[in-house]
């Protein structure tokens, strides 16, 4: 696929997303909010390769009962790559794949909307996950091809101002009444990423629903660590608005919503997240 334009993906510049696998024996694993050390790192690479494929095999049988133990595992799996907060190529390839799994879990037990919404989210992860088939997964196959994020969809956001709505011819835009949000949810914040004290904001750029629900998620702009910016994509997927209104009738529009995790800014485990 040919390379997009930088900045429309977190982790744009990474080739094949195959997690490093590595024979090491088995060590006590360090407390989840300390810094692991290179051989640390790698250890951890190699037991997660082998949750992975665990997750893989309950999924190819194809049995209810596994796909929901392969989604309780997924999660955790996920979690735990987020919370560890290694960065780059690593942290990209092994939260990328492991989205797609819960993905695949989730739409097959009826899931559908957080399903494809893991799955967009693995999208922002890595380019080279759009180009998936879905071979092994006859029966969510078509699914995860309609959901992909579409290429218009991406360039689209050179053209949209933060927060801009457009609808309907560009000389004359119609009166919008904006939608308003009713439910939000904060983000997890990383435990591996507590000591950092990270000041920055990822800006999210979504599609608000006539249902009043967010969809195709694009990271515009990262706060400095990807496990921060998965974060906020996953926090926004339970977020709930009143819908934008055009004579009265609801309609679908852009948002930016700007996740800020400066810590000093938190009270208690809650951050503050102004919508812009």
């Amino acid at each position: 696929m040919e390379r997009l334009e930088k900045g429309r993906f977190l982790c744009w510049r990474f080739g094949a997303c195959i997690l490093l696998a590595a024979t090491i024996s088995a060590a006590a694993s360090p407390p989840v909010g300390s810094v692991l050390q290179p051989k640390e790192v790698q250890a951890r690479l190699a037991q997660w390769q082998e949750q992975y494929h665990a997750v893989l095999v309950d999924l190819r049988a194809h049995d209810p009962r596994l796909t929901k133990r392969a989604r309780r595992h997924a999660s955790e799996l996920y979690q735990d790559i987020v919370d560890r907060a290694i960065s780059g190529e690593a942290l990209c390839q092994s939260a990328g794949r492991v989205l797609v799994l819960l993905a695949i879990a989730e739409v097959r037990l009826g899931d559908r909307d957080d399903g494809v919404w893991h799955w967009q989210m693995a999208q922002n992860v890595s380019s080279d996950l759009r180009s998936q088939d879905f071979a092994e997964f006859t029966d969510i196959a078509f699914l995860m091809k309609e959901s992909l994020i579409p290429e218009d969809r991406w360039n689209g956001l050179r053209r949209n101002a933060k927060g801009e709505i457009q609808i309907g011819e560009k000389d004359h835009p119609p009166e919008v009444v904006p939608p308003k949000l009713k439910k939000r949810v904060a983000p997890r914040y990383p435990a591996g990423l507590e000591a950092q004290r990270v000041a920055e904001a990822t800006v999210v750029e979504a599609i608000i629903g006539r249902d009043g629900r967010l969809r195709e998620p694009i990271v515009r702009r990262g706060c400095g660590h990807i496990s921060l910016d998965l974060a906020a994509m996953e926090a926004l997927k339970d977020w709930v608005y009143e819908p934008a209104r055009l004579d009265g009738r609801p309609v679908s529009v852009f948002l930016s919503v700007n996740v800020n995790f400066a810590l000093d800014r938190w009270h208690g485990s809650t951050p503050i997240l102004p919508v812009r």
